[in-house]
């Protein structure tokens, strides 16, 4: 008989005993041709073969893989590469915890978008990164401000004015001990001598004399004369002298504040 395998069946043989059973011709050739069609199925190495098991097993494509069949315990470590994912298929379940670290992250890619509400506090923000362009308009207030942030070297000159002050906020500790404020009575063409120090001079009349001066003297000699109708003038002088061209005793005040 010629062999039946693989196209209908096994072959099936008969066993032959020694010095009982001859062994013919056909015997030989039968198993000769089971043992070709075995080599045929199987197929040398590298076959090509298409119908050849060596063939298939080496040309195992997408249509000869059963849905599901590769599980995690078939897949070699980092046999995964970035070319073997589809666009998309790793979402948020696919990732580890933690799994995301900063080398992870392209430069410029946490956006706005990207960052939750109340997520950025003190310890993520660099010493210096938060500038003056960073800061809305009229974002800082009381609340923002640390006891004993502002001091004098960011309060812009003359910022502080009679509405900042609340009432009775000036003690006289507050006071410099070099500021003192006075007045003085004096008649015209009288000499008063100041206390000693550098001050700030105005002079009212008490009389209503249209033509009134003020001479400013340092050691005796003449300083200055400066006409007033209520004005203000500064004066480092000793003494201090007071004249008009209207009616004698005449009085005046002279208010006077040490600088």
């Amino acid at each position: 008989m010629s062999t039946n395998f693989p196209d209908t069946a096994i072959d099936s043989f008969t066993d032959k005993t020694d010095n009982v059973d001859d062994v013919m011709a056909a015997d030989v050739n039968n198993l000769q041709d089971a043992v070709v069609a075995i080599e045929t199925k199987v197929g040398i190495d590298n076959s090509t073969v298409a119908t050849s098991l060596d063939y298939k097993v080496t040309h195992i494509g997408t249509s000869q893989i059963v849905n599901g069949a590769v599980t995690a315990s078939k897949l070699a470590a980092s046999a995964v590469i970035t070319d073997k994912i589809a666009a998309g298929a790793v979402g948020t379940a696919e990732l580890a915890d933690s799994a995301i670290t900063v080398a992870k992250i392209a430069d410029g890619a946490v956006t706005t978008a990207k960052i939750a509400d109340g997520t950025i506090s003190t310890p993520d923000i660099a010493d210096g990164v938060v500038t003056g362009a960073k800061i809305a308009a009229g974002a800082v207030g009381d609340a923002e401000l640390a006891d004993g942030a502002v001091t004098n070297a960011k309060v812009a000159d003359g910022a502080i004015t009679a509405s900042k002050l609340a009432d009775d906020a000036v003690t006289s500790a507050k006071i410099n001990d070099s500021f003192s404020t006075g007045n003085q009575s004096i008649n015209y063409n009288d000499f008063w001598t100041p206390p000693a120090g550098t001050y700030n001079f105005s002079v009212i009349s008490n009389g209503g004399v249209a033509s009134l001066a003020l001479e400013l003297y340092i050691g005796g000699d003449w300083r200055g004369m400066v006409g007033f109708s209520g004005g203000l003038v500064v004066c480092d002088g000793n003494y201090v002298r007071l004249y008009n061209h209207g009616s004698s005793g005449t009085t005046y005040t002279v208010y006077y504040q040490k600088i």
